[in-house]
């Protein structure tokens, strides 16, 4: 789980709409808060989802432990509606499937 590298897809549309980044795939469309915003920009082909909840941790003063299960969540819930895919992975390790980084939203 910490060593999953999850992706953005590239059909995913982005928009800040009344201060609030939503994302949208062919099906629907998914308001963030802020928090869930942080991670999916962190979210690039290469981090895994314990470097992602490492930055969340120290960004937010949250327990890391704590912003690993919040990071694990939102990745999930994101791959359950097709905004992102995943891959397993190694701590600070690229991609081996290839992945770059998709360009900034």
């Amino acid at each position: 789980m910490e060593h999953t590298i999850p992706l953005r897809r590239a059909d995913v549309r982005t928009r800040r709409y009344r201060g609030v980044l939503v994302i949208a795939t062919s099906e629907r469309a998914f308001e963030l808060n802020e928090e869930a915003e942080f991670v999916f920009r962190a979210i690039d082909g290469a981090a895994t989802v314990h470097d992602i909840a490492a930055r969340l941790a120290d960004r937010y003063r949250y327990a890391l432990l704590d912003a690993i299960a919040d990071t694990w969540a939102l990745v999930e819930a994101l791959a359950e509606r097709n905004v992102v895919v995943t891959a397993p992975g190694q701590a600070g390790a690229t991609s081996s499937y290839g992945w770059t980084s998709p360009s900034a939203l």
